[in-house]
């Protein structure tokens, strides 16, 4: 059983090789395999995702793309007019074909139009694939830190119910820590079950508690069984629970006590009643630590901000404020970097 506090932390990519290192990291996430990330390991991790059909992490990987019209393959054309791109056109005083497009797209629209292409990408040697797009007509380019069609993800650590919340942002290209093919009995990889504290943990308060409470668990005589273990420590916590008068700290032991229990009543499951995890998963509760890989345009960014910080339609729950303020924080602290950064003469953008 472990405690942790709610995090977010954004991640942007300006050339290829980031970007599908993004798609791994993003993929691996769900199964909480990041360990296995080595040098060049996305290669063989997106390939194995196309050709499973498992397309939807690819989104997390951005394409910036430009071209003339009369130079644009049928290819580069339908991936800047499909539905999930955005584009931009420069016209020209001259005729059509000399307009020139800007195209903000991600690498499973890419996949979609032309699955062959998407492989040639992935396995590229080159930081933005410039060989193999100058076939289709086009080149890569980077677009400006503040435009509104750059892409930008978030790693997010946060309570279940949170995620509930977020993945009902269709406009989001999301991956999620897999419930059901993390299996959190396996303590030589998950160490128990983590949970995440909510907007009314007292994080100072909740320390101190824990360091209470894992003093009398040092004390105490502790069955060496995994899950008499866990009753054991569940007896601390709800004596510590029960003998407390400030209701702060009061708050903070009965959240240990209760993701103990949670933790007792998936381990039984797993071991006693012979449930895989994919089953097992039915006793966690909306307490549970989730990690999610969130990504969308920055216009989209803004218009999630508002409505989940800034309540423009409703007021969003306290949990969901504190992760978007964590989101907007670091989002702004980026765009800032980025700009300084162009205005130094030191960042390359494009002129759209």
């Amino acid at each position: 059983m472990q405690f942790v506090k709610p995090i977010a932390v954004i991640h942007t990519a300006n050339n290829l090789k980031g970007g599908l290192q993004l798609a791994e990291f993003a993929g691996r996430l769900c199964y909480k395999s990041e360990s296995k990330i080595e040098p060049g390991s996305y290669q063989k991790f997106l390939l194995m995702l196309i050709d499973k059909g498992h397309t939807s992490i690819l989104e997390h990987c951005p394409i910036y793309i430009t071209g003339r019209l009369g130079d644009m393959d049928e290819y580069s054309y339908n991936i800047a007019t499909s539905h999930f791109s955005r584009h931009i056109i420069e016209k020209s005083k001259r005729n059509s074909n000399d307009d020139v497009f800007y195209i903000y797209s991600n690498l499973r629209v890419v996949c979609d139009v032309n699955p062959y292409l998407a492989k040639q990408l992935v396995m590229t040697s080159t930081m933005e694939g410039d060989e193999i797009w100058k076939k289709h007509g086009v080149s890569w380019f980077v677009p400006d830190f503040n435009h509104p069609f750059a892409r930008m993800s978030a790693y997010i650590t946060t309570l279940r119910s949170v995620v509930d919340d977020l993945v009902r942002e269709r406009v989001q290209s999301m991956a999620v820590e897999s419930t059901r093919w993390c299996d959190y009995s396996n303590n030589s990889k998950f160490e128990g079950i983590t949970f995440c504290l909510p907007h009314w943990i007292n994080y100072s308060i909740f320390d101190s508690c824990m360091k209470r409470f894992l003093a009398d668990v040092k004390e105490a005589n502790i069955n060496k069984d995994k899950i008499d273990k866990l009753y054991d420590y569940e007896d601390i916590a709800f004596c510590l629970y029960q003998n407390t008068e400030a209701i702060e700290a009061k708050r903070c032991y009965h959240y240990i006590r209760a993701s103990i229990l949670d933790e007792i009543l998936y381990n039984e499951a797993k071991d006693e009643l012979k449930l895989p995890a994919q089953d097992a998963r039915e006793y966690l509760f909306l307490g549970i630590k989730s990690e999610m890989y969130y990504t969308g345009y920055n216009e989209d960014w803004d218009n999630i901000i508002e409505k989940r910080l800034y309540d423009k339609y409703g007021k969003a729950h306290e949990n969901m404020h504190m992760i978007m303020q964590k989101c907007k924080d670091h989002l702004d602290s980026i765009r800032v970097s980025q700009k300084a950064a162009q205005d130094d003469g030191t960042g390359k953008s494009a002129s759209k």
